[in-house]
């Protein structure tokens, strides 16, 4: 088998909500921001630190960080990649911002160009189009809405790739899968 053993796929972190209401977006440093996480998705990447840390559950510590390219003037703004970027740090992997959302097709490529494990953070409207693209088998799931809380596991065998879910537990309100 050529490519990575497993593929988990993960959504940003919790964002404010299209109202511009509380809870606000913020950036690293504080500074109010639309296209940022919430504090809540502030802390659920930090959480992702210690969650991705060990193998558990299917989920293996990455080797290669993808997340979708900041469009901060349109509607993906950075959650993205801010969700991975505290755990790339942490693991000193390089975080790949290089493809954009709506360019899943080319994400999976690059996905199944590499080797070991492999973590996404994307946009959740979009991870079943990169599950398809990496070849799963009648595959016909959605991301849910409201949930921030999932781990996608796409695992390479022999006989093609296995799909499974997690809930991460990270944080008082996530739910099982």
């Amino acid at each position: 088998m050529t490519g990575p053993s497993l593929v988990m796929l993960i959504r940003h972190g919790e964002k404010p909500p299209p109202s511009g209401e509380a809870p606000l977006g913020v950036t690293a440093d504080g500074t109010k921001d639309k296209h940022s996480l919430t504090v809540r998705g502030w802390t659920r990447a930090g959480a992702l630190i210690g969650f991705f840390a060990t193998a558990h559950d299917g989920v293996e510590p990455p080797t290669k960080i993808y997340a979708a390219m900041a469009d901060t003037g349109g509607p993906h703004g950075r959650r993205a990649s801010e969700t991975v970027t505290p755990l790339a740090e942490a693991a000193n992997i390089p975080l790949d911002l290089s493809i954009a959302v709506g360019n899943e097709a080319d994400l999976a490529t690059a996905i199944l160009a590499d080797e070991g494990v492999v973590l996404v953070s994307w946009e959740h409207h979009n991870i079943p189009v990169i599950v398809r693209a990496l070849g799963v088998a009648d595959f016909s799931l959605t991301w849910p809405d409201d949930r921030f809380d999932l781990v996608w596991i796409c695992r390479q065998t022999p006989g093609g790739w296995n799909f499974s879910q997690i809930g991460q537990h990270l944080l008082g309100s996530d739910k099982e899968p």
